[in-house]
């Protein structure tokens, strides 16, 4: 209230439009001030306050701006100025715009509405005008007075080059919706599209750029708002392989993660078309994938945890690739049909198995409930990764169904053993 009180001391009221505004004048920042005469006068009417008291009631301060005025004009309630760092700005709903750097001290003529330019001199009597459209300082001046009729009179005669910056002003006054319409920047008008929750448009504008960031921040806002199908949709535009695994195996849908499976291995992303096969219980699938890309030794301890029967002719192909740089190594590989007592309990892991896949539904080698452990397994993994396990034949014959990867062994591939044979990380080539 002091500081009212200060400004009405020390600054005149000049009439704007509707309002009377002032402007206080300090060392170090100018106020903007706002005067409602229609309440003063219902305050004097009722002849119960002082004059001080009823120009504090009737006055308001609309912001504080931390600049040292030199020279200024209100045009509707849109006040151009010059500063003390030699910058033409104007001010209008709490937001400073810079209309130019002045590269001299320079004192402010007025602006001419007809010309749609403001004109400075310096003391040398050099005059320079800047443009700046009248169309833009009436349309923010009716947006602030929240006039949207009068506002929209104004639309048409914006320039084109001013929209986007007439729309960083509406958004900052709140009105994300007008910003939306009047925008002419497709990356601008996608964020606020997000912002405003506008799935539609949204989607539209990022079809129109075709990025893949766009069609992941649009699919982020579709889970967010539980719209499971723009969201596959926008993660098969991105190709975000990990998200639409993470989003088929929290769903529990069988076909997605068996689609996903085999377009992520068309792409080369063999870690999450290894993971969708394990995922539906494939082990054949998950065998074949690890041979293509020329992991044969991957493959056949993969087969000795989960699939004994193919495991002797894994280790055929495994000796025959190791003999080509290692022939002594490959020579002391044991073969479980040549060797079977250093395979303790093979045939009851084998039996074991055709139990399995007699009970199991035709091309499904698992429970259908694996899917769905697995599945929460890859929501609180960030990147899923193919891998190997070191489960012995002994853990086998404990639960015929027990067969899921654990959760550590989805590593990205280190020193301890873990494998990613994406072709991102390797060239390995299917």
């Amino acid at each position: 209230m002091c500081m009212v009180h200060c400004a009405l001391q020390s600054c005149a009221l000049q009439y704007c439009a509707l309002q009377y505004c002032a402007l206080q004048y300090c060392a170090l920042q100018y106020c903007a001030l706002q005067y409602c005469a229609l309440q003063y006068c219902a305050e004097l009417c009722s002849a119960v306050l002082c004059s001080a008291i009823l120009c504090s009631v009737a006055v308001q301060v609309i912001t504080e701006v931390e600049e040292v005025v030199k020279t200024g004009v209100w045009v509707g309630d849109c006040f151009i100025y010059t500063n003390s760092v030699n910058r033409l700005n104007y001010f209008v709903g709490g937001e400073v715009i810079t209309i130019s750097h002045l590269d001299r001290l320079m004192y402010l003529l007025g602006y001419l509405p007809k010309e749609n330019r403001v004109y400075l001199g310096d003391k040398d009597v050099n005059v320079v005008s800047y443009a700046l459209p009248l169309s833009v300082l009436e349309y923010q001046t009716a947006v602030m007075r929240k006039d949207f009729d009068t506002a929209d009179k104004y639309l048409p005669q914006i320039p084109s080059d001013q929209r986007t910056r007439v729309a960083h002003f509406l958004e900052k006054q709140g009105f994300k919706e007008q910003a939306l319409q009047v925008t002419t920047d497709p990356e601008h008008k996608f964020e606020i599209a997000l912002a405003i929750k506008d799935l539609q448009t949204a989607a539209k504008l990022a079809k129109e750029a075709e990025s893949e960031l766009r069609w992941k921040q649009l699919a982020d806002l579709a889970l967010t708002m539980s719209e499971l199908g723009l969201a596959q949709q926008c993660l098969k535009e991105a190709k975000d392989y990990n998200g639409l695994l993470l989003l088929a195996s929290s769903t529990g849908d069988r076909d997605a993660v068996r689609q996903l499976s085999d377009d992520a291995k068309e792409s080369g992303k063999n870690n999450v078309s290894f993971l969708g096969k394990f995922l539906l219980g494939d082990l054949d699938g998950c065998i074949d994938l690890l041979v293509d890309t020329g992991r044969p030794a991957e493959a056949a301890l993969f087969a000795r945890s989960h699939k004994p029967s193919r495991m002797s002719a894994l280790v055929k192909i495994w000796k025959e690739e190791l003999a080509k740089t290692n022939p002594k190594a490959a020579e002391s590989l044991a073969d479980p049909t040549d060797y079977p007592n250093l395979f303790p309990e093979l045939e009851e892991s084998l039996d074991l198995e055709r139990q399995r896949d007699a009970n199991a539904p035709a091309g499904v080698a698992a429970e259908p409930s694996a899917l769905a452990a697995a599945g929460a397994e890859v929501a609180a993994a960030s990147t899923p990764a193919a891998a190997t396990t070191t489960t012995t034949a002994e853990d086998d014959v404990e639960d015929d169904d027990d067969f899921d990867l654990d959760a550590d062994d989805l590593g990205d591939g280190d020193a301890d053993g873990d494998m990613n044979f994406d072709d991102d990380d390797e060239d390995l080539g299917i």
